[in-house]
Order: C-alpha cells, then structure tokens, then sequence
C-alpha cells in the first residue's frame, strides 16, 4: 500500500474514506466536517470535528472516513506535545 497521507491535504466526500500508511508520524487536522477514524492494531475508534487534532503512527494502516458532509483534513509532521490519542475515545454519534 503506497503512502497515501503524502499530501497536504484531502477532501474526502460524505460518506466515502481513504486509507493508507504513513511514513512517518504526522498530525491530522480536520478543517471542515466530522470523521471517523480507525487505526490498525488500536482496540479504540475515534471521531474528530473540525478543530481537532489527532496524532497518526507511522507504519500503520489508517482508514479515515467522512460522516454526513464532505470533510477536509490537512495533515502535518507530528509534534511532541500532541495530545494522545487516548484522550479522544471513541464516542456515541
């Protein structure tokens, strides 16, 4: 599977996802929209609104997946103060 989190930025249709593996470790950001988000080997699912940040794992399969409206998310390199992703547990739509 390519790295397909190479871009800066993706617009993912409602109800349509993209997936991938990172080469590196990187921030999501969700610009516009709602997401929902899986990360292989994480027993955890998570949904993120617009404003929020994630940090993804490099070497991981990643699926991200529009809710309701078409999402933008923009992507960085990850910092070291991130917030960790336990904090954003998967919550009832």
């Amino acid at each position: 599977m390519s790295n397909k989190f190479a871009n800066p930025s993706y617009t993912i249709a409602a109800g349509t996802a993209i997936s991938g593996i990172a080469d590196r470790a990187r921030a999501i950001e969700v610009a516009c929209g709602r997401v929902w988000l899986t990360i292989q080997g994480d027993l955890n699912d998570y949904w993120l609104q617009a404003g929020e940040t994630f940090h993804l794992p490099a070497g991981r399969l990643v699926v991200i997946e529009a809710d309701r409206q078409a999402s933008l998310i923009e992507f960085a390199p990850a910092r070291p103060a991130m917030r960790d992703a336990t904090a954003l547990r998967l919550q009832a739509a």
